[in-house]
């Protein structure tokens, strides 16, 4: 069984594509998980290379970790899900609204889809 580490110089909350976002949501949602797993689980899945390619730009990315257990790989987050929340949120923040909680806060108050 072997371990990858995940390189800790990568910013958890890259840009991801549609495809990492939904790929991301079913590796949190199973903690651990194989790329035939994934493949089962979405409804329109592409070819089981293209979802190995995803996790692999995932790992790289410092999303995702592996682990290698006979001949099979599984992934996990690289961070729990409340930390990825944070991770997420702090980046929106700092993107989109000047690092300012209050900016946001503001904004969010304003949509009625916030109701």
């Amino acid at each position: 069984m072997g371990y990858y580490p995940v390189d800790t110089d990568m910013h958890p909350t890259g840009n991801l594509s549609r495809r990492e976002r939904q790929v991301m949501q079913l590796v949190f949602a199973n903690g651990s998980t194989t790329a035939k797993q994934i493949v089962n689980a979405i409804s329109d899945p592409p070819s089981k290379t293209a979802i190995r390619t995803t996790l692999t730009i995932l790992v790289e990315k410092g999303h995702l970790t592996t682990e290698k257990v006979g001949r099979e790989f599984f992934y996990s987050p690289a961070m729990d899900i409340e930390q990825a929340r944070h991770e997420v949120l702090r980046e929106v923040i700092k993107t989109y609204f000047d690092g300012s909680f209050e900016h946001m806060m503001a904004a969010v108050l304003r949509d009625p889809e916030f109701d």
